[in-house]
């Protein structure tokens, strides 16, 4: 018990930091992408059968993920990321 709550404190820690130094957004898609990761790597281990529509889904969340961090590595490092920057990349996407 008190094992669980220590590494919760410093999952909620890392997150803060990691926060601080990307963005919210961020912090966002890189949580969803490992989540998405985490579940077809598990279906893959595991030998499960998922329909075409579950794989998908989380082939779109890893590429749009990927989409994400490559737009923003193309961007100058160190440069104050704006959602204005940002919009016409992503189309209607509302950021």
């Amino acid at each position: 018990m008190v094992l669980s709550g220590v590494l919760g404190f410093a999952i909620g820690y890392v997150s803060a930091l990691q926060i601080q130094v990307t963005s919210p957004l961020t912090h966002n898609v890189s949580g969803t992408a490992k989540a998405a990761a985490q579940t077809v790597l598990a279906v893959m281990i595991f030998n499960e059968s998922k329909s075409l529509s579950w794989w998908l889904s989380n082939l779109i969340v890893l590429l749009g993920s990927a989409a994400y961090a490559y737009v923003l590595s193309r961007i100058a490092p160190g440069m104050e990321i704006s959602h204005d920057v940002l919009r016409p990349l992503f189309g209607l996407l509302v950021l």
